[in-house]
């Protein structure tokens, strides 16, 4: 059993999902309790598209080698694993801000989505009589090393990665064009053969990385999720 389903087994997901199909039966029009409607559909919210973004984490490593070869498609192989490295990176540093928004919801802080700040969050009395702020902040390590690469993408340039780059030119086809042009057809066969061990050894070695990230993830999110099921059942009660 991978991470993954430890994290989709833990009781905290299966009583949000179970209080989201009450939730959807109520007669919302003659429910005055507004209050805990709103706390209900808030940490439904919250918690669901966090678990979304965990689930795009696992699919980008498939994402990986799905490329389909097509000679009609300008996508080449290169420009494919560009964007997948680089859409990996962007997802897996927006998980601490979901992380956010979520225990801002389930322990109802009030705070608006828009100021949510890991300061102003960890710091709230509610959230500092537990052990969240120690299971944030070694959650928050996994992120580390990647926030650096995301700051450049959104800001400046794209990833820089040696082998990454070594591909986009072994499959950029006006590149490979002019040099087939002069290539003997055995210089042609050995490059074909460095190129495809070359993007077979990045593919094997990056998916690696990412599943051990993915893991790592999921495994420090168990935690939080303990803390948050006594919260959210906390939070009910006092609004009932």
């Amino acid at each position: 059993m991978t991470n993954f389903d430890k994290l989709l087994e833990q009781p905290f997901l299966k009583t949000i999902l179970l209080e989201n199909m009450e939730f959807e039966n109520r007669d919302r029009k003659n429910d005055k309790n507004f209050d805990l409607l709103n706390y209900l559909n808030d940490s439904f919210f919250c918690t669901i598209h966090l678990m979304t973004l965990y689930d795009q984490l696992q699919n980008s490593i498939e994402f990986l080698s799905n490329y389909r070869y097509n000679k009609k498609d300008e996508i080449g192989r290169g420009k494919h694993l560009v964007y997948n490295v680089e859409n990996y990176i962007i997802r897996i540093t927006s998980v601490s801000d979901r992380m956010l928004q979520m225990i801002n919801a389930i322990f109802n802080l009030g705070i608006n989505e828009k100021d949510v700040k890991e300061r102003l969050v960890l710091n709230n009395s509610k959230v500092l009589k537990t052990n969240i702020p120690e299971h944030f902040k070694n959650f928050k390590k996994i992120l580390i090393d990647f926030t650096g690469d995301r700051n450049a993408i959104i800001h400046r340039h794209s990833y820089i990665n040696e082998e990454l780059f070594r591909l986009e030119k072994f499959y950029n086809p006006t590149i490979v064009e002019h040099y087939f042009m002069k290539a003997s057809p055995e210089e042609q066969e050995k490059f074909k053969f460095i190129r495809q061990q070359t993007l077979t050894n990045f593919i094997k070695k990056t998916k690696s990385d990412f599943k051990e990230v993915n893991e790592l993830c999921f495994e420090r999110t168990i935690p939080i999720f303990k803390v948050l099921e006594s919260e959210f059942s906390k939070q009910k009660s006092i609004l009932k």
